[in-house]
């Protein structure tokens, strides 16, 4: 089968090639086929498959570029809703990465638009601190909500913030840029 004659399949009523392959697992569904995607060499013997697969990274890898547009970050939460599974295939990359399963074709695709391998190491704190400022500047406040749908991972550090002051965890130096800008480090929750 040609490319062009795999093109068409989805328009002749045929399965859609996100649904077609999932390579680590039985599960044919969409959400197996964009979390299961690690060892290109899996396919070497099925050029169809290997199309398939290669195309459904690259449509996963757009979607990461435009999350970072969005965004301006590589770090997608594992649970994203938003985005046909790109927390948990940027998790899935972050995994084969470590267990030097991927190619360094992709590797120089996904750093060449910034990605973070290691979370810990994610977004200098000043860039978060920068951010903060902005949100602080348009909201008048520094109470960024913990599922901030604009910046998702502004909210989840401002938490971490938080965390760390409440556990006398938080640098001086920290605290003091944070108390600069009135920083809320503490947040009644009701129950």
């Amino acid at each position: 089968m040609t490319k062009k004659e795999d093109e068409n399949d989805n328009d002749n009523g045929h399965v859609s090639w996100a649904e077609e392959i999932s390579p680590t697992t039985n599960d044919n569904s969409p959400t197996a086929a964009s979390t299961n995607l690690c060892v290109q060499t899996k396919f070497n013997n099925n050029n169809k498959k290997d199309y398939v697969y290669e195309r459904l990274w690259n449509k996963m890898y757009q979607n990461l570029i435009a999350y970072k547009k969005q965004y301006r970050t590589t770090f997608v939460p594992k649970r994203y809703k938003e985005g046909q599974n790109l927390g948990t295939w940027v998790y899935t990359q972050r995994q084969c990465y470590k267990k030097k399963e991927m190619s360094i074709e992709r590797i120089n695709y996904l750093e060449s638009i910034g990605f973070v391998w290691k979370i810990r190491e994610c977004v200098p704190w000043v860039e978060m601190y920068e951010r903060l400022v902005a949100y602080k500047h348009c909201h008048h406040s520094t109470m960024v909500p913990s599922r901030y749908t604009e910046d998702p991972s502004l909210g989840m550090w401002v938490v971490k913030q938080r965390v760390a002051y409440k556990k006398d965890k938080l640098s001086e130096k920290r605290t003091e840029v944070l108390n600069s800008i009135d920083f809320v480090c503490s947040v009644k929750t009701g129950k």
